[in-house]
């Protein structure tokens, strides 16, 4: 799956603290300059050269308050080369606390540190301090937990999406419900893809399988050929083939597909014909006059006719409720569209997709 992990509590906290020393008025020239030539340097990426001027000023520090800034100054420039230890050691020597120590023993690789420093600090910034040094122990469960608590505060979408990494392999219940509550608090495109990806993956039915494909679609995901013609065979195998038809107008459109490439080409083909097998055969039964307004797009008149069929309580009752709360969705009625996505049985096939539909309703932008 594509990584949803992110680091950017950590990266700020150690953005904060490499801030080059401000220069002190109560250090005399013996420090005073070779500190300012000492940040000039690691500014300039010469972090061999910063050290030496560092020692240098280290050597002429006659007081605390010299000493003090020599030690600032030598973090700082070691921030700059990625000598995080050294750094971290430089401001312990000055009395640095626990929650500016963290991050940088956690960039030093010295995770167990960090966790020790993250909980005496306390705090958010620390909790993900910990969750991360957690993942990099190899202790999972642990950096789980830290997220959970901290998701239960304050459900932050950087902290979902980093709990659903976590999940991804170890908990795909747990996953499922943390990428749902990660669309509610973010429903972007690509939140989506992640949910979406997944299940089109998942063993399913036909019907089940196009409704995936559709949403894909209508979160903008449907950006491949392989998935555009995946989404037009599961249209025509559920009797909707027009959809497929439209959905390869759209793709070729946005330069996602090529209608001169033979299998596009013959696809278009297959649905056309189909389509309007389709349409013939509208007097034939109500399911196949919905499918045909579908294909069609044709959304309200679709929505409907397998509000009729949905009614009616038979074979294909919770497939046009799917389809059917697509329908209304499409046709921009999300309050009816909820309602009979809700409406399908809790032992259909169809369930897991039309909750899925439901959350788009509930969450989709304007």
């Amino acid at each position: 799956m594509t990584s949803l992990l992110k680091s950017g509590t950590i990266a700020l906290a150690l953005g904060c603290a490499a801030v080059a020393p401000a220069a002190a008025q109560s250090v005399g020239p013996a420090v005073g300059n070779p500190i300012k030539k000492a940040v000039a340097l690691a500014n300039g990426g010469n972090t061999a050269a910063a050290i030496q001027q560092v020692n240098a000023a280290r050597a002429a520090a006659k007081n605390p308050t010299e000493r003090t800034k020599v030690s600032q100054t030598a973090a700082y420039v070691y921030t700059r080369g990625g000598q995080w230890l050294a750094a971290a050691r430089e401001l312990e020597q000055v009395g640095a606390g626990p929650r500016q120590l963290a991050p940088y023993y956690y960039r030093a690789g010295q995770y167990q540190k960090a966790i020790e420093l993250a909980k005496r600090a306390g705090g958010q910034d620390m909790e993900v301090v910990m969750a991360q040094s957690y993942l990099k122990l190899n202790n999972p469960q642990a950096a789980a937990d830290v997220y959970k608590r901290l998701i239960k505060s304050n459900p932050r979408p950087e902290w979902l999406g980093n709990l659903a990494s976590i999940q991804y392999k170890t908990d795909r219940v747990g996953y499922l419900q943390t990428i749902r509550q990660l669309i509610k608090a973010d429903p972007s495109p690509n939140n989506w893809k992640i949910l979406l990806i997944g299940l089109k993956q998942q063993n399913m039915g036909t019907g089940a399988k196009f409704a995936v494909y559709e949403l894909l679609r209508q979160t903008g995901n449907l950006t491949t050929s392989e998935d555009v013609q995946d989404f037009t065979k599961f249209a025509v195998l559920s009797g909707v083939p027009g959809a497929g038809a439209r959905a390869i107008d759209e793709a070729a459109g946005a330069n996602v597909v090529n209608k001169g490439d033979p299998m596009i080409a013959r696809l278009v083909q297959v649905s056309e014909a189909k389509a309007r097998e389709a349409q013939a055969a509208v007097g034939k039964g109500p399911i196949q006059a919905a499918n045909a307004a579908y294909g069609a797009g044709n959304f309200p008149q679709a929505a409907e006719l397998y509000g009729r069929i949905a009614g009616a309580n038979g074979p294909d009752t919770d497939q046009a409720r799917v389809l059917g709360g697509i329908a209304l969705i499409r046709a921009g009625n999300a309050a009816a569209a909820l309602r009979m996505l809700n409406a399908v049985s809790d032992k259909s096939a169809f369930k897991d997709v039309a909750e899925l539909w439901a959350l788009y309703a509930q969450t989709r932008r304007a």
